[in-house]
């Protein structure tokens, strides 16, 4: 019995995601009060995942982003790449993804290439630059600076608290810029063409 109630509130909750009535957040939280209220949690269970640590770091990552961007900041750094560039297109592939990629190990990767759309868009219009050369390497350079650090995607800080020592961690980051440097110098030598 518990199962068909279990499964029967799972398609609801799709009902609802698809027709987007209502925002996501609304339906989770009434997702979960209908768990407590039918019994099939307890308060303590549906509310324990709220003290997670990595529930609160995730939180914190998008209240640093909404600050960046209601305060301008991230469209001062886009305009001072674009002006570091100079109109030079691989200097300012070089900046942009670099850019990117260390904003990216510190907050989350499709945060950060949200923010950065509308300045790159904006900035290669200026630079009379095709947007589209741009913005592949910049979700590039966003999903490859995430891997640079634990915090830097959500996967990578649900397993942080797993991931050993400090050496162990080291190589992580190693290993993350050793692509994200790959990356670049790849979008670079494509650009040339």
């Amino acid at each position: 019995m518990e199962i068909a109630l279990v499964l029967s509130l799972l398609v609801v909750a799709i009902v609802l995601f698809a027709s987007e009535k209502l925002s996501v957040d609304v339906i989770t939280l009434l997702l979960l009060s209908a768990l407590v209220l039918t019994g099939l949690l307890t308060p303590a269970e549906a509310f324990a995942g709220f003290s997670s640590d990595i529930i609160i770091i995730l939180g914190s990552i998008f209240v640093i982003g909404g600050a960046l961007r209601e305060t301008g900041m991230l469209d001062v750094a886009g305009g001072w790449v674009f002006k570091l560039a100079d109109g030079h297109a691989r200097r300012l592939l070089v900046l942009l993804m670099s850019a990117a990629s260390a904003l990216s190990a510190f907050m989350n990767n499709t945060t950060v290439t949200a923010m950065l759309l509308p300045a790159v868009s904006g900035g290669a219009h200026r630079a009379k630059i095709s947007p589209s050369k741009l913005l592949m390497p910049l979700a590039y350079a966003s999903m490859l600076g995430g891997t640079c650090t634990l915090i830097g995607t959500s996967t990578s800080a649900a397993v942080s608290p797993r991931a050993g020592s400090l050496s162990s961690r080291v190589a992580a980051a190693s290993a993350g810029s050793s692509c994200q440097a790959m990356a670049v110098r790849f979008f670079i030598g494509s650009s040339s063409g």
